[in-house]
C-alpha cells in the first residue's frame, strides 16, 4: 500500500469504530510500519518573535500514549533568503527565537535531521494586513416562560428567564485581483474594578453569522455551516473580491433569571444577592471583534482540520487528509496578520 506521507493522517477512534461496527469480520492490517515523521506547528505573524512546536509523528496502531516531543533539534531561520540564525528550545517541545517578521516577508525555516527522524522545511508568506472599516451594534432583551413539573405535567411557574442578545455589523474592505482568506473570531472581555486593581479576564465567545447586508441580501454563501455557533469562522473572498463587504453576526452577552440582575455572578458586586462576598465596585464588558488576514496555508489546514473533526458525524464518511505544507514531514507553518476593534457593552 502507497502511502502519502505528506498528507498521512488516520484515526485511531476511526479505526475502532469500524472494528465495533464489523465485529463479525476480522481485519488485518497488510501495510508496513510507518517511520516517525517530524510534526511541525507553528504560525508566525508580525506581532510575535517565531515561535513553533516539534514532536514526532506515531503510527495509528502503536499503544504508546502521549506525544513524543523533539527537544533537541538544529532549527535555521531564513527571511526573504537572508539567514536569521536559529531557533533555541525552551520546554515542552517549544522553539522560540528574537526574530520578528514583517507584513510581505517571506519566512522559511529549515530543521536539519534529527536522530531517525528525517529533516524538514517549510516558508510561508506573511500577508497585508486587512482592516475593519466600521462596527455597529444592536441588542435586543428576549423573555422566556419557565415551566414546572406539577405532578402529572410541565405548566407555567410564573417566573422568567431572559437572554441580552448583541448583533453586530462590521464592514471589511477586500483588496482587489489578490487570493484573500479571513479568519473572523469574537471575545468577551469583563473587568472587574476594585479600588486598588483591577480584574481582567476574556473568553472567546460562540457566534452566528445571520447574513449579509450586501444588495443581494444573501446568506454567507462563502462561510460553510452558517446557522451553527462556532467561535471563529474561516472564510474567502471568492464572493466579494476588491468589494467591501458587510458582516453580519448575533452572540449572547447576556443570561438571567426573575429575581437576578443580569451581569451578577459567582464574583458578587454591591448589587449581589443578600449573602454574597463583597464584589468589586463596579463592573464592565467589551466585545473584542478579531479579523484575520491569514495565509492560504493556514486557511487550508484550518478547513481541512474542521473537516476532519466533522468525520465522526456518520460511519460512512471518507477519511479527510489534513493539510500540510511542511516538506518531508506533517503539520503546519502558517501566517496571520489581525485587526481588532474594542465595543463597551451596556
Amino acid at each position: 500500500m502507497q502511502i502519502n506521507k505528506k498528507y498521512y493522517k488516520i484515526f485511531a477512534s476511526a479505526m475502532a469504530i469500524l472494528l465495533m461496527v464489523s465485529c463479525e469480520k476480522e481485519i488485518e492490517f497488510k501495510g508496513d510500519t510507518v517511520q516517525p515523521m517530524m510534526v511541525v506547528n507553528g504560525l508566525v505573524t508580525p506581532d510575535s518573535t517565531i515561535k513553533i512546536h516539534l514532536s514526532k509523528s506515531k503510527f495509528f496502531l502503536s499503544n504508546k500514549e502521549g506525544i513524543e516531543l523533539i527537544p533537541n533539534a538544529d532549527i535555521d531561520i531564513y527571511i526573504n533568503g537572508q539567514a536569521k540564525g536559529k531557533m533555541q528550545h525552551k520546554k515542552s517541545g517549544i522553539y522560540t527565537s528574537s526574530v520578528r517578521p514583517n507584513i510581505k516577508d517571506t519566512v522559511k525555516l529549515i530543521i536539519a535531521k534529527t536522530g531517525n527522524i528525517q529533516g524538514v522545511q517549510a516558508e510561508v508568506v506573511v500577508p497585508k494586513q486587512s482592516f475593519i472599516q466600521s462596527v455597529d451594534t444592536t441588542s435586543q432583551t428576549t423573555q422566556y416562560e419557565t415551566y414546572e413539573f406539577d405532578g402529572e405535567n410541565y405548566v407555567p411557574s410564573g417566573n422568567y428567564n431572559y437572554t441580552k442578545d448583541l448583533t453586530v455589523r462590521l464592514t471589511i474592505e477586500d483588496p482587489p485581483l489578490v487570493e484573500n482568506f479571513y479568519r473572523l473570531n469574537a471575545k468577551i472581555r469583563s473587568l472587574l474594578h476594585f479600588p486598588d486593581t483591577t480584574i481582567v479576564w476574556e473568553e472567546y465567545e460562540y457566534f452566528y453569522p445571520e447574513g449579509s447586508d450586501n444588495p443581494n441580501k444573501g446568506p454567507l454563501g462563502f462561510i460553510e455551516d452558517f446557522n451553527m455557533a462556532k467561535r471563529s469562522y474561516t472564510f474567502t473572498d471568492e464572493f466579494f473580491d476588491g468589494k467591501e463587504k458587510i458582516l453580519k453576526f448575533e452572540t449572547t452577552i447576556h443570561s438571567w433569571s426573575d429575581g437576578v440582575n443580569p451581569g451578577n455572578d459567582e464574583y458578587g458586586g454591591k448589587n449581589s444577592q443578600p449573602g454574597g462576598l463583597m464584589g468589586p465596585d463596579s463592573r464592565s464588558r467589551q466585545l473584542i471583534i478579531n479579523l484575520q488576514s491569514i495565509s492560504k496555508e493556514m486557511y487550508l489546514y484550518f478547513k481541512t482540520k474542521e473537516s476532519a473533526e466533522n468525520v465522526f458525524e456518520t460511519f460512512f464518511t471518507e477519511p479527510v487528509q489534513i493539510y500540510s505544507n511542511i516538506e518531508n514531514g506533517t503539520g503546519v507553518l502558517g501566517a496571520y496578520t489581525s485587526h481588532e476593534k474594542v465595543i463597551d457593552l451596556p
